[in-house]
Parts: C-alpha cells; sequence; structure tokens
C-alpha cells in the first residue's frame, strides 16, 4: 500500500508540474487537494499506531482510568538518523508508556507495533507542559534519575492535569 501511494504521488506531481498547461484549472488545484489526501494516508500508514494495536502488544485493554495520545519523541540529536519517533504515548497509574509502528517487514497482524519506552510512575517525580519546537506544544517528564523526557502531543499538554493527577 506504501508502494502505490508513493506511486500516486510522484504521477500526480509530475502532472502538477511538468503538464500544467494542458490540465483544466478546476482539476489541477483538484489535483494538490488529492497529493495532500495522499500525504495524509502515508504518514496514517507508516507511524499511526491506535489504541487496539497498543493493546494487542500489550495484552489487556486499556483500563478506564487511563490516557492515551498520539505523540512524539525525540530520540537522536544526530541529523543523518531520524530524529524523531513517532507513535502511541498512554499513561496509567502503574507509568508511561511509549509505542511505534514497526516497519513493514517486521510487522505482523499480532504485532503491528513495539514497545520502544517505558517508566515506572514511581520514576516520575513531575510532570509539565512545555514548547518543543517555536510553535509545537507538548509535555515534559522529569524522572529522578535527573533525565527528561520531552513528547510532542497538543492533546497531552491539554490534558496535562489529568496526566499529573495520575502519575
Amino acid at each position: 500500500m506504501e508502494l502505490i501511494i508513493k506511486i500516486a504521488l510522484l504521477v500526480s506531481f509530475f502532472l502538477a508540474v511538468f503538464l500544467r498547461q494542458s490540465i483544466p484549472v478546476p482539476l489541477y488545484w483538484g489535483l494538490f487537494v488529492f497529493m495532500l489526501a495522499l500525504v495524509g494516508a502515508y504518514y496514517l500508514i507508516s507511524y499511526w499506531v491506535s489504541r487496539r494495536d497498543a493493546a494487542r502488544v500489550r495484552g489487556t485493554a486499556l483500563p478506564p482510568d487511563g490516557m492515551s495520545f498520539f505523540a512524539v519523541r525525540k530520540v537522536s540529536d544526530n541529523v543523518s538518523d531520524d530524529m524523531y519517533s513517532r507513535g502511541r504515548l498512554e499513561f496509567f497509574n502503574e507509568g508511561v508508556f511509549f509505542y511505534v509502528r514497526l516497519p513493514k517487514k517486521q510487522r505482523t497482524r499480532d504485532v503491528p507495533c513495539s514497545l520502544v519506552w517505558s517508566v515506572q510512575a514511581a520514576h516520575v517525580l513531575s510532570v509539565a507542559k512545555t514548547r518543543t519546537a517555536v510553535w509545537k506544544r507538548g509535555i515534559i517528564l522529569v524522572l529522578d534519575d535527573e533525565r527528561t523526557e520531552v513528547f510532542t502531543s497538543f492533546k497531552a499538554f491539554r490534558a496535562i492535569e489529568k496526566i499529573s493527577g495520575m502519575l
């Protein structure tokens, strides 16, 4: 599916750039909307981790007192690598868990994602709002070993009171 989306995006870009004069104006702007939809679909297929996927890996359903958000975590300062990890951030009374989608070759129906980071609630000293970039809002977790973990998620940013009350 990813390959089909990549090819469709490449073809539509070719049409928009090189055949601009032969395409009617409404169809031309519709092509941009189509390309935007393709980029969104590619993003969902590549990075989205649903609550059901995380529950499948965890082995239990999301407890009623738990909270779950799509979030981005900065992993590396190395520019050559992917600096960010995108996935599902979950908060429970027991701790905080971050799941990412597995690459296509490693992904199965039963194991679509993996747990890449977790911390027990007892090790979290505080949770606060922060700006992760110039305009992106997120949360920062201060851990007991003087480390901090920063996650970009606007929904988690808005629910900071519930999260800090839970931990």
